[in-house]
């Protein structure tokens, strides 16, 4: 979670704690943890349709080999970006 309101930056909340500075920062990073890519609507399609999750489980369930797996996550990613 972050907290998108630039007035509520300067609460003492926020430096009580250095562990919970970087949630104060977060909404500073226009791109998802761990990649490049900006947010955008269809990342963030992708993202709330669970793909990478669901390719990571399927991997570690058995029920899909990592090359399947990736490739399963591309098809669905495609539908969302080629619109």
């Amino acid at each position: 979670w972050s907290q998108p309101l630039g007035a509520y930056r300067e609460a003492a909340f926020w430096n009580s704690d250095r562990k919970i500075t970087l949630f104060r920062d977060a909404m500073n990073h226009p791109y998802w943890a761990g990649y490049k890519g900006p947010i955008s609507q269809a990342s963030g399609a992708v993202n709330a349709d669970y793909v990478l999750v669901q390719m990571c489980a399927a991997v570690a369930s058995g029920q899909q080999t990592p090359e399947a797996a990736a490739r399963e996550a591309e098809r669905r990613a495609r539908r969302v970006y080629r619109t």
